[in-house]
């Protein structure tokens, strides 16, 4: 079920200047890490205070552990001069140059190498981040990670990292958590890049990335605080309509249903649906006030009474959270409707780390 065409979106002029450190936090929580992956580091109290840091200590311990136990390899063809045979024997190059008279011959052969590109993208996020951080000791480990790779053989990636900046990482990889890393390292300094150490400055050539960006952070932002609590967190959970006495060609035309982030809790029989929406709370209303909006409130009261019918044998409470950012008006309210309880609240995006934190988690 999506959004209603209707709904207003923050427009480039009402976008404040967002701190680049929240970006940067956004971005850790939205990353295609293990879940457990930054849960020792959450724990710690300067984890949102010094993400860069942070980050390049992650990817440098990954590096020193991925090195251990084996890069990634790959092969490159070779064709050269040799006076023993290894794999075929080029005859047409053999014979042209008069390699038999010399006693040797031209071979073609697999060479094994490291450097992949995956290995080039490590080295690259290495030699990146090094520039960013301010424990002098980490960015001595970076440059001297990256100076060990270049003596491996890795080059610099030079391509397009598009496709492994906005894609996700397959996680069956030997190595995704490194690349995992390596990839939001890049991530961070992409925007760095662009923006400086400041603001985020050009958010009308990044509504979409940024609307994107903060649904993908908060369902990460949980996943990895709740990972050792009895809570279980979903996103992107596809629902059909609870129906009966449906014509025969009604499932072929039906829309899915797809929540941002469920929050389920079996032992307690609790159930939270949040959906974040990157627009503001309330909007100007027909007769000078400001409203909810009311698409929002019926797309999440599907979602409540769509629970209710499919999960009544699992939880006992089923309840919603639309969650918007604040900008310049924090607000929280909630109320009961039909038994289901609705919450609309703000998460200040120009706060310091460590608040919005302990808004989230609140």
């Amino acid at each position: 079920m999506q959004t209603q065409s209707s709904e207003t979106h923050l427009s480039p002029s009402e976008y404040p200047n967002i701190p680049i450190r929240n970006i940067w936090l956004l971005m850790a929580y939205a990353a295609d890490l293990p879940k457990d992956f930054l849960s020792k580091k959450t724990a710690t109290q300067d984890f949102e205070e010094n993400l860069m840091d942070t980050v390049a200590e992650l990817l440098c311990t990954e590096t020193k552990r991925q090195l251990k136990f084996g890069l990634s390899v790959g092969y490159e063809s070779v064709s050269e001069e040799l006076s023993r045979l290894r794999g075929k024997v080029d005859h047409l190059r053999s014979a042209s140059s008069n390699s038999f008279l010399r006693g040797k011959i031209f071979c073609k052969y697999e060479k094994l190498n490291y450097n992949t590109v995956e290995n080039q993208i490590v080295r690259l996020s290495l030699y990146k981040i090094s520039r960013y951080v301010e424990n002098p000791d980490i960015a001595i480990k970076c440059r001297a990670l990256n100076d060990h790779l270049s003596g491996l053989g890795v080059g610099l990636f030079s391509g397009n990292t598009g496709s492994y900046l906005l894609g996700g990482v397959d996680h069956r990889r030997r190595n995704s958590h490194l690349l995992a890393l390596a990839i939001l390292a890049l991530r961070m300094d992409l925007v760095s890049e662009e923006t400086g150490k400041g603001s985020y400055l050009s958010p009308s050539k990044q509504e979409s990335w940024i609307r994107s960006l903060y649904e993908k952070a908060i369902g990460g932002f949980y996943r990895h605080h709740l990972v050792s609590t009895d809570w279980i967190v979903n996103t992107g959970c596809k629902h059909t309509f609870f129906r009966t006495d449906s014509s025969p060609g009604l499932s072929h035309i039906l829309p899915n249903m797809k929540t941002d982030i469920e929050i389920t809790n079996h032992s307690s029989k609790k159930k939270l649906i949040i959906d974040t929406k990157f627009t503001k709370i309330v909007k100007p209303g027909r007769f000078g006030d400001f409203r909810l909006s009311s698409s929002h409130i019926y797309q999440m009261y599907t979602y409540l009474r769509t629970g209710e019918e499919a999960d009544f044998l699992h939880f006992d409470s089923i309840n919603g959270l639309l969650l918007y950012p604040a900008y310049g008006q924090s607000l929280y309210e909630e109320t009961l409707i039909q038994g289901h309880k609705f919450v609309f609240a703000t998460v200040n995006l120009l706060a310091e780390p460590s608040e919005i934190k302990s808004e989230l988690l609140n």
